[in-house]
């Protein structure tokens, strides 16, 4: 059944990755995340609910510039400070995809409180290359606000997590 979904955000994680599928990474895993918009009709209600969210997940590592990263590590500078927003009109994250279709899938939770169960995990196996200035764009991001001491944003993830009886597909054979 297709779903639509509005794409909302997306995360880097400047530290190991959360899950326990295993990436070749230099920079961390990237986090980014949908919200079935043809049932819920906010991300915020989405995630408390079965299905109300997609996220798809992939590595990213140190090697040629990524030309469709261009649009998201040029508009870093208006969103560098916590509490920061921008909004993006015409972007399409499709474009941040690695080219591989293969893939591993699984229902989980949020890696952010509350924790809600209600994620559609997609963790695409192939990883993307990035420049090391666009990886730099991304360590130039903080946790603290512009009037506070500069904390970078790294170590930005949750310990790995017990499977808890949940069930991880591949769409490859293993």
């Amino acid at each position: 059944r297709s779903r639509s979904s509005l794409f909302y955000s997306i995360c880097l994680q400047l530290a190991p990755n959360e899950g326990s599928l295993k990436f070749p990474l230099s920079g961390g895993p990237i986090k980014m995340n949908y919200s079935n918009i043809q049932i819920y009709n906010t991300t915020q209600h989405g995630s408390t609910c079965h299905f109300g969210h997609t996220c798809h997940r992939f590595a990213i590592m140190a090697g040629e510039e990524h030309t469709s990263m261009n649009r998201l590590t040029d508009a870093f500078y208006m969103v560098k400070f916590k509490g920061t927003k921008a909004e993006f009109r015409s972007f399409n994250p499709s474009t941040l995809l690695p080219p591989g279709k293969r893939y591993w899938t699984y229902a989980g939770s949020l890696t952010t409180p509350p924790l809600h169960e209600s994620v559609t995990w997609i963790v695409l196996k192939e990883a993307i290359q990035i420049s090391e200035k666009q990886m730099e764009k991304f360590r130039s991001l903080l946790f603290t606000t512009e009037e506070d001491e500069k904390i970078p944003m790294v170590n930005n993830f949750r310990p790995p997590q017990p499977l808890k009886g949940r069930v991880v597909r591949a769409s490859f054979k293993i």
